[in-house]
């Protein structure tokens, strides 16, 4: 009988540290952070003054990408362009979390008199990721250019942009 009281005993402390009786032993939470959403952003920045975007996000605990397509609006041109961007998230966390990464956009111009004008420009991204009341997924951040590789050569440029996206 003794002995099996020491069996009940063993097998009830083993259940409760491996989870099975109590609370689970916690994962690391960058492990288990993994979300894919398409989005839809709008922005606005210098030199641009808006800016429209879909795209697509990925992440893996504390790596995460995306890559999309934009269009800005001007006065007498309208830029398009295709995205790609590395994000590293420093506290994964589904609900609220923020990130930082590295970005390439290639586009061109369209010029009504003056025929087209394509680019390379690389940037650098800070931003939050985060979830509404409402269970809506939501991001702001900022990119910052430095310039852009043309047929010319490089076209030294400082940009900036806020962009607010909403997951669909």
């Amino acid at each position: 009988m003794k002995i099996l009281k020491k069996i009940i005993i063993a097998l009830l402390l083993s259940a409760s540290t491996a989870g099975l009786y109590g609370e689970e032993i916690p994962k690391k939470q960058s492990e288990e952070v993994t979300n894919k959403y398409n989005y839809t952003g709008i922005g606005a920045g210098l030199p641009t003054f808006l800016a429209l975007k879909f795209g697509h996000r990925e992440q893996y605990g504390h790596n995460g990408f995306e890559y999309g397509i934009g269009m800005t609006p001007l006065i007498v041109v309208t830029e398009f362009h295709a995205f790609a961007s590395y994000l590293y998230y420093p506290k994964p966390n589904l609900i609220s979390q923020s990130y930082v990464g590295l970005g390439v956009k290639a586009g061109g111009m369209m010029k009504k008199h003056h025929g087209k004008f394509g680019y390379i420009a690389p940037g650098v991204i800070v931003g939050k990721e985060y979830v509404t009341s409402s269970k809506g997924r939501r991001f702001l951040q900022v990119a910052l250019g430095t310039g852009a590789l043309t047929k010319k050569g490089f076209i030294d440029f400082s940009s900036i942009s806020l962009t607010y996206g909403f997951a669909f």
